[in-house]
């Protein structure tokens, strides 16, 4: 379902490209690409500008005009800095050149696994059900928690001293750590509601085993929770309100399927293979002569 924020900029932006294009139609000194912004050896097209509106986070209706003229500036601005680096060469420097090449790799990567996965993808009833029942802990036997956790910046330094305090004394050891730069929030524990599915990683695991009083310690994007359960209750979900996920979760699983093998096949067919001993041993991999 696409959100009343979403749908306003979709409709902005088609918009913004029809009317580019029948202004282009009215006359014959328009380029083929046409153009939004042009200065002396500038101009900056409606197909560029299309592009960072649509990379632009959904916003209301009323932050939409600002927003608009604020990417419009800053692209402006964006393209004329590139233009003074590409004069003074500082493409050809190693970083850059080595960022470019990153940036390309990548993206061109990405290109490649949505052509890969795109398509149509009905999954049966049987599959549906099938992954409903080989996922408890998200439908279910999904359970809800309370918790009582401090959460952490996973980039910290001392990132083990706080889990290696926290796993001994509960939250009294994060105290006597004292002040640190870092936290999220204060030493002192905030209390959340969680469930069952909510708890990835190495944690899920124990997930199972998990009962009022239990440490729960996880990870989510950037951050570690350091927790301590509070209430426990069971929280399934029914199929019919879980198919959504269900069918999302099944997309995502065959997508990866067909990444993989299409990795796998790539490996072969190129017979690549790690051949740096030094790199090997750094990684505790056997090298040529431990074979």
């Amino acid at each position: 379902m696409i959100s009343k924020f979403s749908r306003f900029r979709l409709v902005l932006l088609s918009s913004l490209v029809s009317a580019v294009s029948l202004a282009g139609c009215a006359g014959s000194s328009q380029p083929s690409e046409q153009v939004v912004a042009e200065g002396n050896d500038f101009e900056l097209t409606i197909h560029e500008y299309d592009q960072a509106l649509r990379q632009s986070p959904a916003v209301t209706a009323e932050a939409v005009q600002p927003m608009r003229k604020a990417i419009l500036e800053a692209l402006i601005d964006e393209k004329l800095l590139a233009d003074r680096a590409m004069s003074s060469d500082l493409d050809k420097t190693s970083s850059v050149a080595q960022e470019l090449q990153a940036a390309k790799r990548s993206i061109l990567a990405k290109a490649f696994v949505q052509q890969l996965t795109g398509g149509t993808y009905k999954p049966s009833e049987q599959d549906l059900r099938q992954y409903y029942q080989d996922h408890p802990l998200q439908f279910a036997g999904r359970k809800r928690f309370v918790v009582s956790e401090v959460v952490l910046k996973s980039d910290l330094p001392n990132i083990r001293d706080y889990l290696t305090a926290f796993e001994k004394d509960g939250f009294a050891g994060l105290s006597d750590l004292g002040e640190t730069p870092g936290f999220r929030s204060r030493p002192a524990p905030i209390t959340v509601v969680r469930f069952s599915d909510d708890i990835v990683g190495p944690a899920t695991a124990n997930v199972p085993r998990l009962s009022v009083g239990s440490q729960v310690v996880y990870q989510t994007v950037g951050q570690v929770h350091l927790g301590l359960i509070r209430e426990l209750a069971e929280d399934p979900l029914p199929f019919e309100e879980a198919r959504p996920a269900v069918t999302a979760g099944l997309l995502q699983e065959r997508n990866a399927k067909l990444v993989k093998a299409a990795v796998k096949k790539e490996r072969d067919d190129r017979k690549v293979a790690i051949v740096s001993d030094t790199l090997k041993s750094i990684l505790g991999m056997p090298s040529v002569a431990q074979k």
